[in-house]
């Protein structure tokens, strides 16, 4: 189990492409995991239903140790 808290407004991500370019999805009514500390160490990532949603997919690259997100 997790904790998370909704977001009741519409919310933009912009996201820079590898072309350079910005594409900027927009959402309403997002939840968001609550940070386990203050010190919020731990890396945010975007849940599998939103990327769905999206058509995007998430790979990793074990040979560059790097993070996708491709569409």
């Amino acid at each position: 189990m997790a904790n998370t808290y909704k977001i009741d407004r519409e919310v933009t991500l912009h996201m820079l492409t590898t072309d350079r370019a910005i594409y900027s999805p927009s959402r309403k009514d997002i939840e968001v995991l609550e940070e386990p500390t203050k010190e919020k160490v731990l890396p945010s990532l975007l849940g599998l239903e939103f990327l769905e949603e999206l058509n995007f997919k998430l790979t990793y690259d074990m040979p560059v140790r790097a993070i996708y997100l491709e569409r």
